[in-house]
């Protein structure tokens, strides 16, 4: 169509259509939102995993497909801590001593951690063993801790202890000539006199005869010698009483110009109250024993280990004490108050007393 009519013309038509056309939907492409958070490691160590998600609008009508949902990663790569495994001990091990305070110790093989794991505990453990005080081997025998006993063959006036397996012996020289045997006819006895008798008694004998109270009655302590000048191991003579012992022996020899005898007597009260020593010697006003300081007479304890508990004696015999040089008792020719050691005195109660009989005696 060129020309509208005119003039009364027939109108035209209509001169257009329209029609619907592509009346199918638009494509919607996937609508994608952003990631969550990764979830927890599955595994706190040694190769654990962990997933995030994102929520998505499914496309339609043949819109672009959505991407993946998930995804996940590798966590906690580093190998796992292993810690120690401990097991049991073994079986202690032998004493190191038998006596005077020893020690031993039991192990365990622990495997040890790996990767930072849990530190072992301890590998070994130790005690105390053979916490008993050792007796003491001695030339007259074996003797117990805390035995009394007298000093060996011609050392009998010595006496001596044994603590800890150490002897602790006074040191009086017995004097015994080297030369000296154990006599063949001299001999002597040491025992109770009562003022009545001369005959010598042991306690056992004065109790049968005066009874248990005797020793209230009036006697002595005596030494009696019966010597034999002709007596076939020699005419001089050194004799005393075995201490701690019922012996009383006899050493002869042809040497020497004089004759001895030990013995042991009561000190007077007097001496004892004046806490002089069993030789009438002063002791030190403060001496010192083992790095520690004491004051008169007193017998302080010792032990070769601090566990082993010697407390219940002292370390020597008895009570003594460091004695001041030059205060002990004069002695005369024939009759010596003897100390213990050079610069120390036990403080018994008994003196011992070394008595020189001169042959034309």
């Amino acid at each position: 169509m060129t020309a509208h009519a005119a003039h009364g013309g027939y109108v035209c038509p209509y001169l257009e259509e329209t029609r619907n056309c592509n009346a199918a939907a638009c494509p919607v492409d996937c609508v994608t939102n952003g990631w969550n958070a990764y979830t927890t490691c599955t595994k706190s160590c040694g190769n654990g995993s962990q997933k995030r998600r994102r929520a998505q609008v499914e496309p339609t009508f043949g819109g672009k497909a959505c991407p993946h949902y998930t995804e996940t990663r590798a966590c906690n790569t580093f190998a796992c801590a292993i810690d120690c495994k401990v097991v049991d001990f073994g079986a202690w091990t032998t004493c190191t001593v038998s006596c005077n305070g020893g020690s031993q110790n039991r192990k365990r093989p622990n495997a040890e951690p790996r990767f930072g794991g849990k530190a072992c505990p301890h590998y070994t453990e130790t005690r105390p063993c053979g916490m008993v005080a050792c007796g003491c081997n001695t030339r007259s025998g074996f003797k117990a801790h805390g035995a009394y006993y007298a000093g060996f063959g011609k050392n009998y006036c010595n006496q001596c202890r044994c603590h800890s397996g150490k002897e602790v012996c006074t040191k009086r020289e017995c004097g015994v000539h080297s030369s000296a045997q154990i006599c063949a006819s001299t001999t002597c006895r040491y025992g109770i006199r009562f003022g009545n008798t001369d005959e010598i008694l042991s306690s056992t004998q004065a109790i049968s005869t005066y009874g248990a109270g005797w020793a209230t009655m009036k006697h002595e302590m005596t030494t009696l010698v019966r010597h034999d000048h002709k007596d076939a191991n020699g005419g001089k003579f050194h004799c005393g009483h075995v201490m701690h012992t019922n012996k009383c022996n006899c050493y002869c020899s042809t040497e020497g110009a004089n004759s001895h005898i030990w013995h042991r007597a009561a000190r007077h009260a007097d001496s004892i109250a004046m806490g002089l020593t069993s030789a009438g010697c002063k002791c030190q006003a403060n001496w010192t024993h083992r790095g520690k300081m004491y004051n008169g007479c007193t017998n302080p304890t010792f032990t070769p280990n601090p566990l082993l508990d010697t407390s219940t004696h002292g370390e020597k015999r008895e009570a003594w004490c460091k004695i001041v040089p030059g205060s002990c008792q004069s002695t005369s020719t024939h009759r010596d108050t003897v100390r213990a050691g050079g610069d120390w005195d036990t403080c018994s109660k008994m003196a011992h007393v070394h008595l020189t009989i001169p042959m034309r005696l």
